[in-house]
């Protein structure tokens, strides 16, 4: 903004307040209650004119079932216990039409005034129009409803609808019963060839390939567990037999003393009692004695004699000794004899096994694939023997826990309901129509939207004289009568308003004394010759030297207006030379100020305000004057404005309120930017002071109707 004293950031931060919620409310109003009263309208006369339909409901519920008559589960059920998405199921099965069809039918609905039509078809639409089916929340519960002009005939259908569902959904468990009867039936016969094929094929490939077994194994296998039972036997066995002979050789020595000492006892008993008898010869008769030989050689033939037992016996102990290993060794080498065989044999057996390995992989996939059939023909067998005995003995899955009744109440219309909703329609379509109309306008109708679209500051808005009361509505007072009026009334609403943008335009700018003032518009009849004849005359009227320039010089509207006829002498004159300033003057106006008019142009000069005549005679009046109104052309149509901006101190936009279209203050706005003349700011013109409370609830002029003429608060 050009006024320093004004910052965009202080005037408002937001783009939306609580004043700018309620000045919409205010605007609003009227519209918004407008549409409610006409919509409230048409809903109480539908209400009253139209046909009352009632609504009779019949509840369900859907209890899936978990045992029949034959002890067995139900097939093809098509429920199951804790399953939500079964009652939407069956909601949807109600909607369908199946339902609407049975009981058009069972109901003769065909002959039927209020649902016959020209075809069957076509009644069953208009039925299962009729017909709502809700579910209760997230239970296993169903409102069938039937709409009707007769409470006992809605009440009659809504229970032949129940009844109705209740009859298909157990035709449909018996056509489903039947059905998987029929396809069990066929599957079994077949099943049943498959099986035996299969089982025959096994059969047939065992005996191909000698695979025939006892006890469930093969010949081979029990050959193969017997060579190794064997084989471990003879191992045993020869692990024995070598162990024996080992023994037996390490035990030679030991054995053979054992055996001489054994068999020599009795020569050595002779022995020692020879050498006794010698001892006691020796001792009692000395060597030489007869009996001392005689025992000596005694005993010497016995010495001989245990040599030779002994040669003789160790002889036969070695003899039974090498016999004794022998025969260990032999027993040793059958147990090794014996052991390779059967490991021969199992080496053979297990080759045996091995080139049939592939056959029995084809035995096993064949025995797999003749059990998997035996299991699948027995449990169609089974599915096939339950599904026959179940077959009529099927059962609803729902049950009517709530019949019909004749309802009370008419469905529709709901006078209450329709109000209400009427209402409510009235306030969205007012407020929606208010908003379109507000976001659609083009033009200004508050300050606040000036300073919130425009880089300029919002002036004091400048009321209409009727809606000001300072004369009465449709007078079309003399400019002089106004100017007279407005001095007597000075608490008036139309004064002070003057008054307030006399000073809003009076205070010092930036660059000094705000004292040269021009009033411009974007385009004609924006009210700035009346603007620049009231604020001259309050002026004055404070003791300011005041004078207003015509500075319209084609129109010349100030001149008109104030002096009634076109001036002899006026501004071009004076900057032609042709006229001194004192001479051209209007003095004694009413208001006290002077008037410097503007004569019709003579010599066709388009450069009038660029000749420098004018700048110094601006420079004059400065000097003679405290405050100079130039009364200007618009700026948009008119060239001269411009140039003439270059000469003043601040301009005063004017834009006529709720009138003058956006893009052409911008426009305005923007070509007096270029010229680089300050802009004291933009003031509305002609406002309805009756109605702009609509528009700026709580503003500076919201309350202007809380005093009267002599500033007395009423």
């Amino acid at each position: 903004m050009n006024n320093p004293a004004v910052s965009p950031m202080n005037i408002n931060d937001r783009m939306l307040n609580i004043d700018d919620i309620k000045a919409f409310i205010f605007r609003a109003a009227p519209l918004v209650i407008l549409a409610v009263i006409g919509f409230m309208t048409v809903a109480i006369a539908y209400s009253l004119a139209a046909t009352k339909i009632y609504e009779a409901t019949a509840r369900v519920i859907v209890e899936p079932r978990t045992q029949n008559l034959t002890g067995n589960q139900e097939a093809l059920s098509g429920l199951q216990a804790r399953d939500q998405g079964v009652v939407d199921t069956e909601v949807h099965f109600l909607q369908s039409g199946t339902v609407a069809e049975r009981v058009v039918r069972d109901a003769q609905l065909m002959q039927d005034p209020e649902f016959a039509e020209a075809s069957t078809d076509a009644t069953i639409k208009r039925f299962a129009k009729a017909l709502d089916i809700r579910r209760v929340g997230m239970t296993y519960l169903i409102d069938i409803a039937v709409r009707a002009q007769s409470p006992s005939h809605a009440a009659l259908l809504a229970n032949k609808a129940a009844a109705a569902y209740l009859a298909l959904q157990q035709e449909r468990k018996r056509a489903a019963t039947s059905l998987a009867g029929d396809l069990l039936s066929r599957r079994v016969a077949s099943m049943a060839s498959e099986v035996g094929a299969a089982e025959a094929e096994v059969q047939t490939f065992r005996r191909s390939h000698n695979l025939m077994s006892v006890n469930g194994t093969t010949l081979a296998e029990q050959n193969a567990a017997q060579l190794n039972a064997q084989l471990a036997t003879a191992q045993a066995d020869e692990r024995a037999a070598i162990d024996r002979l080992h023994a037996a050789t390490q035990d030679n020595v030991a054995t053979d003393t054992a055996h001489a000492q054994n068999s020599l006892a009795p020569l050595h008993a002779q022995q020692a009692a020879a050498m006794q008898e010698m001892g006691v010869a020796q001792s009692r008769y000395g060597e030489r004695h007869p009996n001392y030989i005689a025992t000596r050689e005694k005993l010497d033939e016995i010495n001989r004699a245990l040599v030779a037992e002994t040669v003789r016996a160790r002889s036969a102990i070695i003899a039974a000794r090498q016999n004794e290993l022998a025969n260990l060794r032999a027993q040793a080498a059958a147990a090794t004899g014996m052991r390779q065989s059967i490991e021969a044999s199992a080496t053979a057996n297990a080759a045996g096994l091995n080139r049939n390995s592939q056959a029995y992989a084809t035995l096993a996939e064949l025995e797999r694939k003749a059990s998997a059939l035996r299991s699948t023909y027995e449990n169609y067998l089974t599915r096939y023997q339950q599904t026959s005995t179940q077959l009529g003995t099927e059962r609803p899955d729902s049950a009517i826990i709530s019949p019909a009744t004749s309802p009370l109440a008419p469905h529709s219309p709901h006078l209450v309901y329709n109000v209400i909703i009427a209402v409510l329609g009235g306030l969205v379509v007012g407020v929606l129509v208010s908003a379109l109309g507000m976001m659609l306008e083009s033009h200004f109708s508050t300050g606040h939207q000036v300073e919130q679209s425009l880089d300029v500051d919002a002036l004091p808005i400048l009321p209409t004289i009727a809606s000001a009361g300072l004369f009465p509505k449709r007078a079309n007072p003399d400019i002089t009568v106004i100017v007279v009026t407005m001095l007597t009334r000075p608490m008036c609403a139309f004064t002070k308003m003057h008054i307030s943008l006399l000073a809003a335009i009076s205070r010092p700018l930036a660059t000094g004394v705000n004292q040269v003032i021009a009033l411009t518009s974007a385009i004609p009849n924006e009210g700035k010759t009346t603007s620049a004849v009231c604020l001259a005359a309050l002026a004055a009227n404070a003791g300011r030297r005041t004078i207003i320039i015509d500075g319209d010089l084609r129109r010349q509207h100030a001149t008109d207006i104030l002096l009634g006829r076109a001036a002899k002498k006026g501004l071009v004159d004076i900057l032609d030379g042709d006229a001194a300033l004192e001479d051209t003057l209007i003095r004694d106006l009413p208001g006290g100020f002077d008037l410097l008019p503007a004569a019709p142009l003579s010599s066709g000069r388009l450069d009038i305000f660029s000749a420098p005549q004018f700048g110094a005679l601006i420079k004059n009046l400065r000097q003679h004057y405290d405050l100079i109104l130039i009364d200007t052309a618009p700026i948009l149509p008119v060239f001269d404005t411009r140039i003439l901006l270059e000469h003043v101190d601040s301009v005063m936009f004017l834009c006529r309120w709720r009138k003058t279209a956006r893009r052409t203050v911008e426009a305005a706005l923007a070509i007096i930017g270029r010229t680089g003349a300050p802009i004291a700011g933009l003031c509305l013109t002609q406002v309805d002071l009756t109605q702009i409370r609509k528009f700026s609830y709580g503003g500076p002029h919201y309350t202007h109707h809380y005093a009267d003429d002599d500033g007395r608060y009423v």
